[in-house]
């Protein structure tokens, strides 16, 4: 059993924090519960729910790295929300790909790839200013990359649920984008012997043409499953129809030649919102199993052949993989400020996520499931990218090497943040940093090692 705190305004988080300080109670928090890995739950937890702090406001913002329009988000504002507002106010804003994950949540936390990244960067590029309440008394904190620098710094990119309770977000507010280009694909494989091989020679195609596609101002999700191909959404923000379509042409020019049925549609929008609304932004993204692995452009490049035959492996044996790609390094700026996110991410072309659907009939298939993509896929990948990385937002709970993977180089001077600003590590998740310090019971209490 676990209690929940309905918060709605800073003093319900801090008193909570209080609370659980001097009664020595695990504390778990959930804005939108997005997270695969079960950030935010806990048993026996005292759980504070963000979910209701929904605030918005458009302000003028000045600091050293930013000038200009800000946009100040509670801590329960969803990416629906976040776009709505920036709609309304007649600018664009860095948001998830799924209508319902909170901005200030786990996800900024974490990095946070939005259907803007490509143009702007990760969400966590755009963070100003955090507001958090700490483990340390409940105090309430601003942190700036001028003030309380390394809690600015833990927070952008080092992991939701571990350093603090974020109350609200500070985040860019950038101009307009009325030059908005859409597209989707979907195509089956055949069912003869030349038709599958012509139908994987295809999407050996499609994967050497992401860096263009890239490179040209897009972002797109492709999915490889068991017997299709999708690619969708699809997004080029300052990208002209007609320039999409043409980067379309070498995957429909090889399935025009294979004489595989397809089905293209581009189209072309004035604002984000409309797109955000259609189908491909609302795919159900929950009930599923998964790992992931960011994948630099020289998998797609160099090791094509390697590649496929992971994916292969994957729909063989009744999984899928998806690829959100894109570009976070070529938007920063000069005088950024140093952010925490794992710096693999500066060279990343694909966030491959590969997954099972839940079995609720068969609990056990569930654990197989995952030890297949934990014991066969993982290790493929990872020798195809010596030294890589993992999103954190989108990883395996089993993963061995988790501090390097999710932290990269970051994590010795993350934990010694956790310990400057959670002494007590109050803000226990897996695989969050610090978490090693702990043990989970079979009825999934803690104990301390």
């Amino acid at each position: 059993m676990a209690y929940i705190v309905n918060a709605t305004t800073a003093q319900d988080v801090r008193k909570a924090v209080i609370f659980a300080n001097r009664f020595d109670l695990r504390l778990v928090i959930r804005s939108t519960g997005h997270d695969y890995n079960g950030k935010s739950t806990g048993a026996g937890a005292l759980a504070i729910w963000t979910h209701h702090m929904t605030s918005t406001s458009l302000i003028d913002y000045s600091s050293p790295s930013y000038t200009g329009k800000a946009a100040v988000l509670g801590a329960g504002v969803t990416s629906y929300q976040a776009y709505q507002f920036a709609d309304a106010n007649n600018g664009s804003i860095v948001a998830g790909n799924c209508h319902t994950v909170a901005v200030a949540g786990g996800y900024s936390q974490g990095g946070g790839h939005s259907p803007h990244s490509t143009k702007f960067g990760l969400a966590v590029d755009q963070i100003l200013e955090w507001h958090v309440i700490t483990g340390v008394g409940g105090d309430i904190v601003k942190a700036t990359p001028t003030h309380h620098t390394d809690l600015y710094w833990a927070l952008s990119g080092g992991g939701g649920g571990t350093y603090g309770v974020v109350l609200s977000v500070t985040v860019k507010f950038h101009p307009p984008i009325t030059r908005i280009s859409s597209a989707s694909l979907q195509f089956a494989q055949p069912t003869t012997a030349d038709g599958i091989k012509s139908y994987w020679e295809s999407v050996r195609v499609f994967l050497k043409s992401l860096p263009l596609m890239i490179d040209s101002g897009m972002q797109l999700v492709w999915t490889v499953a068991p017997g299709y191909v999708l690619v969708a959404p699809v997004v080029g923000l300052d990208v002209e129809q007609e320039a999409l379509d043409e980067l379309f042409s070498p995957i429909l020019s090889a399935l025009k030649t294979a004489d595989i049925p397809y089905n293209y549609t581009s189209s072309f929008y004035t604002t984000f919102l409309p797109l955000y609304d259609s189908e491909y932004y609302q795919l159900n993204v929950s009930d599923t199993n998964l790992a992931g692995r960011l994948l630099p452009r020289s998998v797609v490049q160099n090791n094509t052949d390697s590649f496929i035959s992971v994916i292969r492996t994957l729909v063989n044996n009744n999984y899928l993989i998806y690829g959100i790609t894109l570009d976070v390094n070529k938007t920063l700026l000069p005088n950024a400020p140093a952010v925490s996110v794992n710096p693999y991410w500066r060279k990343t072309l694909v966030n491959a996520v590969y997954r099972s659907t839940i079995n609720y009939v068969d609990f056990e298939a569930n654990f197989r499931n995952q030890n297949f993509l934990t014991n066969v896929i993982g290790p493929q990948l990872a020798a195809l990218t010596p030294g890589g990385a993992v999103y954190v937002n989108e990883a395996d709970f089993q993963q061995r090497d988790w501090k390097e993977v999710f932290y990269g180089e970051n994590y010795e001077r993350l934990e010694e943040i956790k310990r400057r600003w959670d002494p007590e590590d109050r803000f226990y998740a897996l695989g969050a940093v610090g978490s090693d310090r702990w043990v989970q019971r079979s009825d999934g209490r803690l104990c301390r090692i």
